[in-house]
C-alpha cells in the first residue's frame, strides 16, 4: 500500500489556475483574487496528491508569504 500511495504524490498534474483562484476567494470570503496577491507564481511549487504549493507575495503587508 505504502509504494502504491507513494506513487500519488509524484504522478499528479497541477489543477488550473482559475480552479486554485476559486478556491482562494472561497477562502477569503468571496474576495477578489487581485486583491489578495501582489504577486502570484502560476507554476506550483509543489503538487501532491492532496494538494498544491505556490508562492505569493500578500499585498496588505507587502512580504512574502511562506508556504505553510
Amino acid at each position: 500500500m505504502c509504494a502504491y500511495m507513494s506513487k500519488l504524490h509524484s504522478n499528479v498534474k497541477a489543477h488550473r489556475l482559475s480552479a486554485t483562484k476559486r478556491i482562494v476567494e472561497h477562502a477569503f470570503d468571496g474576495r477578489p483574487f487581485d486583491t489578495i496577491w501582489e504577486e502570484f507564481d502560476k507554476i506550483p511549487l509543489g503538487i501532491g496528491a492532496i494538494a498544491q504549493v505556490m508562492q505569493q507575495y500578500e499585498i496588505s503587508n507587502g512580504r512574502f508569504t511562506k508556504p505553510k
